[in-house]
């Protein structure tokens, strides 16, 4: 019973002699568990057994995989007993809550680990571990190549979602489309046809996490250290695509990494710090762009879209659906747009459809 079973996690060796008889004491458990009706599995408090189950399996054998670096088996204990009990309440949620957890903060080696362990499980330990593992080979590829977008490394991404199959058919996300949910005072959103206009020969208008990858990793070489005016262009959609990974952005599901789950992810040590709430990476390139594009129309579209990355950074009152912190009022970008491009064609069309910059003082 409970008792084998908390010595058997505590002291067997972890080798496949060992596993053998962990098996001995894990299945007669797993199969009283699964025989309960599914209302049962779910009522906290769950009866005392499944309790002891659940933690035995899921803190005290996975901390002993997690120990010697076995990420595979980690992860594969760790969602057993949720599997079975659909118990989330284990202790300490925040270090070792989920397998789903877990795997955000994998690093892309291990994840690697965890697909091969769930295509070629070798014992009957193995196979217990995954019956009914709810991670495809496309879900994993998923989340390990969403590590790489979360981190801007396009190419890296696109090297790991070329491995998905049938990526292409999965539901589009708008790759360079314009920020639908640029909220201004009112209530109004940006239309469309508001920043349009700028497109780079070659590039798709939606796609998957692939497509999007693929382009990215395209326009960087033009986008490091833009001269001619195709250059300015290509940098100004590449920032469109950074934007619109942002939470604000028309694509924020390019940055998740389940796009089944849309639960925001862990930041990993090396992602850009609050990228997902500040986009400063995509202002930053629109500036550059707002101050050395040739074409005048190019540089005043850059600065309406700087002025609305600086803008995510605001606060923003629940009561009146209006922006309150200073980077509304103080916003640099506006006041160049006010200042030096009220001539050019896209201010006359935003001043007019745009209550953000209408209201602008």
């Amino acid at each position: 019973g409970i008792l084998s079973l908390l010595l058997d996690a505590q002291t067997l060796p972890l080798n496949e002699a060992g596993e053998a008889k962990l098996l001995a004491s894990l299945r007669p458990l797993a199969e009283r568990i699964a025989k309960h009706p599914v209302d049962a599995r779910t009522t906290v408090p769950l009866a005392y057994e499944d309790r002891a189950f659940a933690h035995i399996v899921g803190h005290v054998l996975s901390d002993r995989y997690a120990k010697e670096g076995r990420i595979d088996k980690e992860v594969a204990t760790i969602l057993l007993p949720q599997r079975l009990t659909n118990f989330v309440s284990l202790p300490n949620p925040g270090e070792y809550g989920g397998a789903f957890d877990r795997m955000q903060r994998a690093t892309p080696a291990e994840m690697e680990k965890i697909r091969r362990y769930t295509m070629a499980p070798k014992t009957d330990y193995d196979r217990f571990l995954l019956k009914g593992f709810p991670y495809s080979f496309n879900k994993l590829t998923e989340i390990e190549g969403t590590r790489s977008l979360d981190t801007h490394d396009f190419k890296g991404a696109s090297k790991v979602l070329k491995q998905m199959k049938e990526e292409k058919n999965n539901n589009d996300l708008i790759a360079f489309g314009e920020p639908l949910r640029a909220y201004a005072v009112d209530g109004f959103q940006l239309p469309a046809t508001l920043a349009e206009g700028i497109t780079v020969k070659g590039l798709p208008a939606q796609g998957g996490k692939l497509a999007f990858a693929e382009a990215m990793a395209a326009l960087e070489p033009q986008v490091k250290n833009p001269k001619t005016d195709e250059d300015y262009r290509a940098a100004y959609v590449y920032a469109k695509g950074l934007y619109n990974m942002g939470s604000r952005g028309n694509s924020w599901e390019l940055s998740q990494y389940d796009r089944y789950n849309f639960y925001q992810e862990v930041p990993a040590k090396d992602r850009p710090k609050n990228e997902f709430y500040t986009a400063n990476a995509a202002r930053k390139l629109f500036e550059k762009v707002g101050t050395g594009a040739p074409d005048p129309e190019l540089r005043a579209r850059a600065l309406f879209m700087a002025a609305l990355s600086l803008q995510q950074t605001t606060d923003w009152s629940y009561d009146t659906g209006s922006p309150t912190g200073s980077y509304f009022t103080d916003n640099r970008y506006f006041k160049e747009l006010k200042k030096n491009y009220t001539s050019t064609q896209f201010y006359q069309d935003a001043v007019g459809k745009c209550s953000f910059l209408r209201d602008f003082k």
